[in-house]
């Protein structure tokens, strides 16, 4: 059996970050990744600008992504308000960027293990992971798989146990966007973004209710007839050009409150909390959570000595510090946003009120953070 001084679940951003600060330190790191790089995922794919200097501190490449500064908010009535963002973003593939970790935690030292993770036995001295390429023992381990897993369920973690009505739909195409501008159009039953990637691609990626989306009966059905009911949606993407066979699609989205540890795991990224994708700010959180459990593990645990309770301790206290604020904004504002009448009722009071969007908008997210 081989053996990792530290073992990551999930090799998306929070494990990818995690991975990389974790081996700069000297750690030998282990990733279990489902699929290899690159590949695409259902993401929003705006990256708040308040982690974009530490990236590329890390040494990975943001410089072909385009620098995002508005955001248009458009109900279905056609009502619209564009304000300039606070602090903006980038627009980047989750197809770029995770490989570019990749590519980065490689270098760094850091070994990956492709296939599924098909269990996990927590031990006094750590945590077995039995995976598709064998069995491997961990120290410590970091479970950063993602929104929903089996592995939730193995471990009995109490939102599994709650179906969610929440589905999310993404799709690339080719299409006239300015490249500077994210776009958030709300309709009944949910919300949906558009934003140009790395590669000039139009990003749509909307999060919907399943009964609406039931009435629909397929992902491009349901994606067709947003559009054409959308005046918002249907100016820009009438005319489209398809980038994927068909579009990509996650279900049962829970937005329900999560432990940060448990049984010998610590959790980071959406494992340990997902934002609402309305607020543009999951990527970044993905990011800061990733980096904040590694540099908690750095210090409470340097020699990979101390008790696994108070790093425990001390990782949620820091992690309720940075997000604790913007989770229950971004609760606001998607009650807000999936009510037609009083997004209707924003839209006009911020034609009066410039302020008012940037403000809401900039209580969802950090300031740059420092390398």
């Amino acid at each position: 059996m081989e053996s990792a001084e530290i073992g990551i679940v999930g090799g998306g951003l929070s494990g990818l970050v995690a991975a990389i600060e974790l081996s700069r330190a000297g750690k030998q790191v282990r990733v279990f990744e489902k699929h290899p790089y690159p590949r695409h995922k259902v993401c929003g794919e705006y990256l708040s600008a308040e982690v974009v200097p530490y990236l590329e501190s890390l040494g990975v490449s943001l410089g072909d992504a385009p620098a995002i500064r508005r955001l248009r908010l458009q109900s279905l009535k056609g009502a619209a308000v564009e304000v300039g963002l606070p602090l903006g973003g980038i627009g980047i593939s989750r197809y770029a960027l995770d490989n570019r970790l990749y590519e980065v935690a490689c270098q760094l030292g850091a070994r990956f293990e492709f296939g599924n993770v098909r269990q996990l036995r927590t031990r006094a001295e750590g945590v077995e992971v039995q995976a598709d390429s064998g069995c491997f023992d961990t120290g410590l381990l970091i479970a950063a798989w993602g929104k929903r897993s089996n592995l939730d369920r193995q471990q009995e973690r109490p939102f599994f146990q709650n179906n969610s009505r929440w589905m999310a739909i993404k799709s690339h195409y080719r299409a006239d966007f300015p490249e500077d501008l994210v776009g958030l159009y709300t309709f009944p039953g949910g919300y949906g973004g558009l934003s140009c990637t790395e590669t000039g691609a139009v990003n749509f990626c909307y999060l919907i209710r399943a009964d609406h989306f039931r009435t629909s009966g397929s992902p491009e059905a349901c994606t067709d007839h947003l559009i054409a009911r959308h005046p918002g949606l249907k100016a820009v993407l009438e005319s489209r050009e398809p980038l994927f066979r068909r579009p990509l699609v996650i279900s049962q989205i829970s937005f329900a409150p999560k432990d940060k540890s448990g049984d010998g795991l610590l959790y980071a990224g959406d494992a340990a909390r997902l934002i609402h994708p309305l607020t543009g700010n999951g990527m970044a959180m993905a990011v800061l959570s990733g980096r904040i459990l590694a540099r908690e593990i750095l210090e409470n645990r340097p020699r990979g000595s101390g008790s696994f309770a108070d790093l425990a301790r001390a990782y949620e206290l820091a992690w309720k510090s940075e997000f604790r604020s913007r989770l229950r904004w971004g609760r606001t504002l998607q009650w807000v946003l999936t009510r037609s009448r009083i997004t209707d009722y924003l839209v006009g009071l911020s034609g009066h009120f410039p302020g008012l969007v940037p403000r809401i908008v900039s209580e969802t997210h950090g300031k740059i953070q420092e390398v």
